[in-house]
């Protein structure tokens, strides 16, 4: 069985969609100041 592996292949999996949320979001936060902004 190779668990560990897939443990890490899910954590890292994890940090990058963390990873691109928080650019998302940053995005999105960027994006709503701007229109409230004009």
């Amino acid at each position: 069985m190779a668990e560990g592996d897939d443990a890490g292949r899910a954590g890292r999996g994890f940090s990058n969609g963390l990873r691109v949320y928080r650019k998302k979001t940053i995005v999105i936060v960027f994006f709503i100041c701007y229109k409230s902004l004009r």
